[in-house]
């Protein structure tokens, strides 16, 4: 799976859009495993999650 971008939809929140092949899915941010090893950027998510709990 590869996060192609992300965006912030209304009701949903941040949502990472994913391709897996030729599908392509939204999934909440928060719901993405963390990556190993973590990419550059990835300390701005994991505070999202701070945040949001």
């Amino acid at each position: 799976m590869t996060v192609t971008s992300i965006q912030d939809r209304p009701g949903s929140g941040i949502t990472a859009l994913c391709r897996h092949g030729r599908l392509t899915q939204a999934i909440g941010i928060l719901d993405l495993p963390p990556p190993d090893p973590t990419p550059e950027g990835w300390a701005w998510v994991e505070a999202y999650r701070r945040w949001k709990s």
